[in-house]
């Protein structure tokens, strides 16, 4: 009898890489994703100096650098906006490339069971194929001594 080959492993083979592939962009996402989170802390962090700057020049009463920092704070606001903006956005292709990444290891599960299952046949049909030869073997065997005996 052949040996055991399943028909569909270079299906299968593809859907293993499809599947690290998508694992791979997700972990790349997710790296983007948290580089942006730690952007944005950056900012309220700058924005936390720039009202302590705010609070130091109203007390000192000098409102022309008071100015100057409060118009930089409009611009830190307006760069945490954008920047709440960029996370979204790398949270939501995360989110469709972890879907991707389960999908494509459904994909890979699914053709590891038809591999499992079609080498679970095989072996039936393999040790049925070797209870058929044994079976000639001592029907064989049973005739030649039962002849032997006879003459």
């Amino acid at each position: 009898m052949k040996r055991f080959k399943f028909r569909l492993k270079p299906v299968q083979r593809l859907k293993e890489a499809l599947y690290e592939e998508a694992e791979r962009k997700s972990i790349a996402q997710r790296m983007v994703f948290e580089q942006e989170q730690e952007r944005l802390r950056e900012l309220f962090l700058r924005k936390g100096v720039i009202r302590g700057q705010a609070a130091e020049f109203h007390r000192k009463l000098d409102f022309v650098m008071l100015d100057l920092v409060r118009r930089n704070e409009i611009g830190i606001n307006q760069l945490i906006t954008a920047q709440e903006l960029r996370i979204e956005e790398a949270r939501r292709q995360l989110i469709r490339l972890q879907e991707e990444t389960t999908f494509a290891l459904k994909e890979k599960r699914v053709f590891e069971k038809l591999e499992e299952s079609a080498r679970k046949k095989y072996q039936k049909e393999y040790l049925l194929d070797q209870q058929n030869k044994l079976d000639d073997f001592r029907a064989v065997n049973i005739l030649n001594l039962g002849g032997g005996d006879g003459e």
